[in-house]
């Protein structure tokens, strides 16, 4: 270093010799900042949130290969220019995700050596991104795929610890290469790993891919340098939400060999998960499925689940599972296809789905990167033309823009408000089984939901729930065929129960509601025919036989108390199958959040929230040492009892307390911790 800078200054004097010492000392210092390492500015998990704003992938080009062999051009897309990275950023993006694939570029064995000029040209494209003060996440893209030539990085390969030598020296070398890079620069250790089905996850192949994560935090930070500090970013199993989230097996690495300058109470882990749900909108290519959301005009070309309601359940989820805990979230990948060939509203419908997502994302502390493969016209994501370097698709990147505008506080909203319908708010499920086999391709069944009460009962405000036996860890999807309160108005999840709590009978229901559209009831009436069908995405069989709600010998509409309704949330028909039954409710709006709400204050988080039979726990993390409590409520707002009321010292704690402490019923659980509360429904039920 010193001999190039002497080197320079003695030709700058030769050449111009009249310039002043002053001249020359301004120079220096100019060159000195060119040259000299770039500064980390340590940023916080809600610096750098905000600082990242809203992303783009430039997708399809570093991670495109020809048979195992990285090539920009492979797939169809232009070599990446600094004009393309400026318009994007004049579009109003702040961060760009570089996906990149090493396959055959990688030497052998001991030393897995890359090939020098393609982390020269991964260089040259990340500065082309920080020269525009854009914040860039590069990451070892296809080399964990099962369906690319070349793939290694695979849980389901036996020689794991050949794999995690392999995979330690690429990312010494890529961290090595990058160590002088400021905190604009952030690495993403894989990208969608996972065996190549479509179902849960196994619990031993997710403990290779938990190793890897551990591998590369480890290997980036022993590089030293600005890695010591930099964010670093981890996925769970393919990118999915519930299989990172919930209790699948994720593993948070541990960071041991970070920098000693962060402060204790920082992280500098960042979680990574993709959205494309429902896949019938966003990626499915036969055409059949073009709108979504509230605003669909036509139920035929839209599907019942994953609407906006399922959309902030999954941002709420990570919230609570990891935001809450001070890691950021980064939706690295979302988007949807354009299909205005197959229905001209379809580009409303994708950009109301990308500011929803977007204004979901801002809402839930969540960054958020667009997946753009460069593909314009039918079935492509793009948002550009790289090679007439024009913007295709201003509508989305308005919508994006639009939805980055949320200026609702970080966290899930305020919680609801009932309004009960009287004592009772009676009702009953009518109940016809449509696929009567005990071995079958689909759950089928209508129902109808009966006013037994005296008032008139709003269907939104009534969900019914179907409680069966998945039998094995495939995806599902949900389906309404007809509805006379109209299909559009019909909405269906699968929920998943934990498996602590799960029976023979039952690990999964299916909950069905109303939106606003479906009308009211009057007393003694019906809401007319529904019906339901659920499959697995293989279209392989149930075992109904052992479903708790199925029930083969009800073929016209009969009284079915194995399936469970609820009016406002609280049950009112039925007995599910942990013995529950109907719950009378005050006359007395009782607010009722669905998941923990209210202020922590940044010194209370509730990380997870278990209940079986005998008893219930919570994990919680404290800031610093405070007076707990945890107390129950009936819906009338009366204290039944308290459970824990102690001290507790900072740091993460399960606590637990039996369930015969409580008697059986609905409640409000309220956790304390000083001044600050946090408050949640749940159901305490018969031992």
């Amino acid at each position: 270093m010193v001999k190039l800078i002497g080197t320079v200054f003695f030709r700058l004097r030769q050449e111009f010799p009249s310039w002043s010492n002053r001249s020359f000392l301004i120079i220096g210092i100019l060159f000195s900042l060119v040259i000299s390492p770039r500064v980390l500015f340590a940023l916080s998990q809600s610096e750098i949130t905000t600082a990242m704003g809203a992303g783009w992938n430039l997708g399809n080009q570093l991670e495109a290969n020809k048979d195992g062999t990285p090539d920009e051009q492979a797939w169809g897309n232009p070599i990446v220019t600094r004009e393309l990275i400026q318009l994007v950023k004049s579009a109003g993006f702040k961060t760009i995700r570089i996906p990149v694939s090493y396959l055959s570029k990688i030497g052998g064995a001991p030393n897995y050596v890359i090939d020098a000029q393609w982390i020269a040209r991964v260089k040259e494209v990340v500065d082309y991104c920080i020269s525009e003060d854009l914040y860039v996440i590069i990451n070892v893209h296809g080399d964990g795929y099962h369906t690319i030539k070349g793939g290694w990085l695979l849980v389901s390969e036996n020689d794991q610890s050949k794999i995690k030598a392999k995979f330690e020296k690429v990312w010494q070398q890529i961290a090595t290469a990058f160590s002088s890079y400021d905190e604009h620069l952030i690495f993403e250790s894989m990208n969608e790993v996972f065996d190549g089905n479509y179902y849960d996850p196994d619990p031993g192949l997710y403990a290779h891919l938990n190793a890897y994560n551990q591998v590369f935090i480890d290997a980036v930070r022993k590089t030293g340098g600005n890695n010591a500090s930099r964010w670093l970013l981890v996925p769970g199993w393919n990118t999915n939400i519930d299989h990172t989230a919930a209790d699948f097996g994720f593993v948070m690495p541990t960071d041991t060999f970070r920098s000693s300058s962060i402060r204790s109470d920082e992280k500098r882990v960042m979680i990574s998960v993709h959205y494309y749900s429902p896949w019938d909108f966003c990626g499915d290519a036969s055409g059949k499925t073009t709108q979504w959301g509230k605003i669909a005009t036509d139920p035929s070309k839209t599907v019942a689940w994953c609407q906006e309601d399922y959309m902030e359940a999954q941002l709420n989820l990570m919230y609570h599972r990891f935001v809450a805990d001070g890691y950021p979230v980064v939706l690295g990948e979302w988007g949807s296809v354009d299909k205005t060939k197959d229905d001209s509203k379809n580009g409303v419908a994708r950009e109301y789905f990308a500011k929803t997502f977007s204004s979901y994302c801002k809402q839930y502390g969540a960054i958020s990167v667009y997946w753009d493969n460069g593909h314009n016209g039918d079935y492509g994501f793009a948002l550009f033309d790289r090679k007439s370097m024009k913007i295709t698709q201003q509508g989305i990147i308005n919508a994006i823009m639009s939805g980055m505008s949320n200026t609702a506080a970080p966290g899930p909203a305020p919680s609801n408000t009932i309004e009960p319908q009287g004592p009772g708010a009676r009702i009953s499920i009518l109940y016809t089984c449509s696929e009567t086999s005990a071995s079958a391709g689909q759950i089928r069944f209508s129902f109808q939901v009966q006013n037994d009460d005296t008032k008139d009962i709003p269907l939104e405000r009534v969900t019914v729930r179907y409680w069966y036996v998945r039998d094995d860890g495939k995806w599902q999807s949900f389906n309404c065929h007809y509805a006379v309160p109209g299909s559009e108005n019909i909405t269906g999840s699968m929920v998943r129960i934990p498996l602590s709590t799960a029976l023979e009978k039952t690990d999964f229901y299916s909950e069905i509601g109303f939106k606003s559209g479906a009308g009211t009831i009057s007393p003694g009436e019906k809401s007319g025919e529904v019906q339901i069908s659920i499959n697995k995405f293989d279209n392989s069989q149930y075992n109904q036989s052992n479903d708790y709600s199925f029930n083969p010998s009800m073929a016209d509409y009969e009284k079915n108390v194995n399936i469970t309704g609820y009016v406002n949330g609280v049950l009112v028909f039925g007995t599910d199958p942990f013995g529950n039954g109907p719950t009378t409710h005050s006359l007395t709006p009782v607010p009722i959040p669905e998941r923990f709400t209210g202020n922590g204050n940044g010194q209370l988080f509730v990380k997870n929230f278990y209940t079986n039979r005998s008893s219930m726990s919570i994990d919680i993390m404290l800031r610093k040492t405070d007076h707990v409590g945890i107390s129950f409520f009936n819906l009338s707002g009366e204290r039944i009892g308290t459970v824990f009321d102690r001290m507790v010292a900072p740091g993460y704690h399960t606590l637990h307390w039996s369930t015969s402490m409580i008697p059986a019923g609905c409640y409000l659980i309220e956790l304390r911790a000083g001044k600050n509360c946090i408050r949640k429904r749940c159901m305490v039920t018969d031992r």
